[in-house]
């Protein structure tokens, strides 16, 4: 590849524009992708950073074939891709997103068709997701008031194939064909830069996200010339239908997008029609969102409540008629207005503790939280007046009864949704059975880096990226889909320097459905992929592994959080020892609800971004100590977010009781400036 500098007067035939926020290890693998398609071509690679804090810029600063821009801020979308775009020298741009991998003769398709069609102005490819899916946004059509409603309503989906319904998707149009469309994707625009000056100079500005990719589309086709579909190229976008679209910021924010092209482009009643008409089928979106995201974080409260009301039930009706011998027995009690919503309460409550509602749903976590549930039913039955007991027997029959139950019904719904039940905490579904396909150098390389980063999988053996059998292997890339058939894998890993972009995303679409994909670059320290249509990309990778970043360690954080400001509450007069007791009554009550930490970081770090994020700390790390350096404050924190465990917060709070009505702190509050430390404007730091 040949890489123009502003020093050359050669022309260049591609400028590749790349706007990087915290991906890193996605950008990587774009960017080795991106150098393979640009062989054979006088090509400029840019990147603007938009102040990642995961040490993208150190990964960028080690290629001296990267023209970079390096923001101090995040600027969005729009402002970042303009920055290149003015300084860039191709005869096209492309707007590419970190998060994709183009296949080595992409860029020269695209140039060809390009090239002998003068009359287009812009291009954009087919796309896939992580596990080889079509999708549908390659391709949309103008968010007229009709097509907006019908998408943000939901009606799309009632007629995925009808012109009228689908519009936005253009669900008309076949997938692997050649059309003129209305809109392209942001996350590959084949601009042709001599039109850019016509058209604005590229994105408008006024869109942070959403919005400037169908701004763009339209202003193109206003300058006479066409938007094209080219399917003849396909990429793969490690992207899905996140659930975040579920949201009602995302809504939000798309109808702001949709209301600032109607303003520009459109006019009189017609654009206070539209406003109207979008405003009405986003909040009907938002609402649906806010009604299916509650549905689904209280799926399994659901059932276990109801499995535990079925039990109770019965273990009542049991033993009174085996042990009283009499049905009626309890039929006096108020056993099923008082005992029956209390105890579920209390037993839903000691699951959610232990953790049996986070994903992925573990047996162990239901496992104990019925016996934690049980506890908590016993110290209410010991409450209770004695005219509302019941029976203990009751309890206890119930209790163990659910100790068996729930994890069975986790083990049932692992059979429909296997990835989101683990029979450990560290293995999603079943025992995962995982090959690699490259070399002997690269499989033993992979095995490693699972093998530091703590991902437990069954390694059923290595996939010979030639055609030559192999004992050493379990078979060539040819057999690939016989393969995974016969050894029922569950994901392949793929060693991107022994097997092409084109002949992976060959293998997605054909097995996407049977078997995960994920990919590793050469010399990368992370494998990433896109396990799930309904999911972004996500990654395993080598590197410091904090206790506070697992769910588990974040819940025993905030039962102790509770408990504690509990505690206090009930023997407030305890609280007249402290030095401000007032404040120290409030802070309990934010810790309570949720605004507050007792312990937690110290601010004035070198740079705390990377930590997991805590909610600002009443008691934070080097309490009592002055005069500490920002390094020694940045180990401090980095110690407690790697070992925490809920004991250090017990003795830290403790040793500092007095100083419980402190002002709580944020470490984001004083945090310094990110890295490069010198104030540098984009241009000041662009690497030419």
């Amino acid at each position: 590849m040949n890489h123009a500098t502003h020093e050359q007067d050669d022309v260049v035939d591609l400028s590749i524009v790349i706007v990087n926020y915290n991906v890193r290890y996605f950008l990587a693998q774009c960017l080795e992708s991106v150098r393979l398609a640009c062989k054979g071509l006088r090509a400029e690679i840019w990147v603007v950073d938009n102040a990642s804090s995961d040490s993208s810029l150190e990964l960028l600063n080690e290629m001296s074939d990267i023209k970079l821009i390096a923001n101090s801020e995040n600027l969005g979308f729009s402002k970042a891709n303009n920055q290149a775009i003015r300084r860039a020298k191709g005869r096209y741009v492309l707007l590419l997103n970190p998060d994709t991998l183009v296949p080595e003769n992409a860029f020269h398709k695209c140039l060809n068709y390009t090239d002998t069609n003068p009359n287009v102005g812009a291009l954009g490819v087919r796309m896939i997701d992580g596990r080889g899916d079509y999708l549908p946004e390659s391709k949309r059509g103008f968010p007229s008031p009709w097509v907006s409603f019908s998408k943000m309503s939901g009606l799309s989906k009632l007629a995925p194939r009808s012109p009228t319904f689908n519009a936005y998707y253009l669900g008309h149009l076949d997938e692997f064909e050649t059309n003129k469309v209305d809109v392209l994707p942001g996350a590959f625009m084949w601009l042709r830069a001599e039109l850019l000056p016509e058209v604005g100079g590229g994105l408008d500005e006024d869109y942070f996200m959403y919005g400037e990719d169908i701004d763009l589309s339209y202003c193109i086709q206003q300058a006479g010339k066409d938007v094209i579909y080219y399917p003849e190229v396909s990429i793969v976008h490690y992207k899905g239908e996140s659930t975040k679209k579920r949201s009602f910021a995302y809504v939000k924010t798309f109808y702001k997008a949709m209301a600032i092209f109607s303003a520009k482009h459109v006019s009189g009643g017609k654009a206070i029609f539209q406003s109207m008409l979008l405003k009405f089928a986003i909040y009907t979106r938002a609402s649906l969102a806010v009604l299916i995201n509650a549905i689904v974080a209280i799926f399994f409260a659901l059932v276990d409540g109801a499995a535990m009301v079925t039990l109770l039930i019965c273990a009542k009706n049991l033993w009174a008629k085996y042990y009283f011998k009499d049905v009626s027995y309890y039929d006096a009690s108020p056993f099923e207005e008082l005992s029956i919503p209390l105890y579920t309460l209390l037993w839903v409550i000691g699951i959610g503790i232990s953790g049996g509602y986070e994903r992925p749903y573990r047996f162990a976590a239901a496992f104990k939280g019925a016996a934690l549930g049980s506890l908590f039913v016993l110290i209410a039955y010991a409450l209770l007046p004695a005219e509302f007991r019941t029976s203990r027997a009751v309890i206890l029959l119930t209790g163990a009864t659910a100790m068996m139950l729930l994890p069975f019904l986790r083990f049932l719904w692992s059979v429909v949704r296997p990835q989101e039940v683990s029979t450990t905490s560290k293995s999603l579904g079943v025992q995962r059975r995982l090959a690699i396909l490259g070399s002997k150098n690269e499989t033993n390389r992979v095995l490693g880096l699972l093998g530091k980063a703590g991902i437990s999988r069954e390694y059923v053996g290595r996939v010979d990226p030639k055609f030559s059998p192999n004992d050493e292997t379990i078979g060539n890339t040819v057999e690939l889909d016989q393969l995974v058939e016969t050894y029922r894998l569950d994901e392949i890993i793929v060693c991107t320097s022994d097997l092409s972009i084109s002949s992976l995303m060959q293998w997605m679409q054909k097995l996407g459905d049977q078997v995960e994909f994920r990919t590793i670059g050469p010399n990368s320290q992370a494998i990433v992929g896109s396990p799930s249509k309904n999911s972004p990309g996500d990654l395993y990778t080598v590197g410091v592994r904090y206790a506070l970043g697992l769910s588990q360690w974040q819940r025993s954080k905030r039962i102790f959080d509770v408990c504690f400001s509990v505690l206090l509450l009930v023997f407030w007069p305890a609280l007249f020892f402290m030095k401000k007791p007032i404040s120290a009554f409030q802070n309990a009550l934010l810790v309570l609800l949720g605004s507050n930490t007792w312990v937690g970081y110290a601010v004035g770090g070198i740079n705390g971004h990377h930590l997991p994020k805590l909610r600002p700390a009443v008691l934070p790390q080097g309490e009592g100590i002055k005069a500490l350096e920002s390094k020694e404050i940045q180990h401090l924190n980095e110690l407690y977010a790697r070992y925490y465990s809920r004991k250090e917060d017990i003795r830290y709070v403790s040793k500092h009781w007095r100083s419980l009505g402190n002002k709580s702190v944020a470490i984001h509050t004083l945090a310094p400036a990110r890295w490069p430390q010198r104030n540098l404007t984009p241009v000041d730091y662009a690497k030419s």
